[in-house]
């Protein structure tokens, strides 16, 4: 202990500068081995809210149907959507306004597409296109959201009548 020229006795307390940035070090690898262990850096939530969007898309272009009385289209790709226009005898023609301008999914995000073409109509009957009726129907089918590792986080299911749904997680 150190003596003032008092008479009083002073003591040091408090930590040194070194021992504060060794704990702030010790700190930090802990936290960074914690999110390489358990996180996947919010991507599974990425890929839910990539599945929220494309259903609010799906409604949008079925109520466009209904409201201009025309016949859309949506083709859909593991990495993209393009919505079309059909025109009559036989024409789809790509659909660029703002709302329904074709859409790039996130390169990490995997779809999964399973579209079951119940009402085929004239060169909409592949297997990667949605129809979307004027009279509210559409083509039933069932899309994965996911990850590489993890490639059912969120799903997208739409029967014939055009009712969509949305559910969450990998036991579905």
């Amino acid at each position: 202990m150190l003596k003032s020229g008092i008479g009083m006795r002073t003591t040091k307390s408090g930590f040194t500068l070194i021992e504060i940035l060794v704990v702030l070090v010790i700190l930090g690898i802990t936290a960074s081995v914690a999110l390489l262990a358990f996180g996947d850096f919010g991507e599974s939530r990425r890929a839910q809210a990539e599945a929220q969007r494309f259903i609010h898309k799906v409604r949008l272009i079925r109520h466009q149907a209904i409201l201009e009385a025309i016949t859309y289209g949506m083709k859909i790709t593991p990495s993209s959507y393009q919505i079309f226009r059909f025109s009559p005898p036989n024409t789809w023609t790509p659909v660029t306004s703002t709302l329904l301008k074709p859409y790039q999914f996130p390169k990490k995000i995997t779809l999964y597409l399973n579209i079951n073409p119940t009402n085929p109509t004239s060169s909409a009957s592949n297997k990667n296109w949605v129809v979307f009726q004027a009279s509210g129907e559409i083509t039933p089918f069932r899309i994965n959201f996911g990850l590489n590792k993890h490639p059912n986080i969120a799903h997208v299911v739409a029967d014939d009548n055009g009712t969509t749904h949305l559910k969450l997680g990998p036991d579905l």
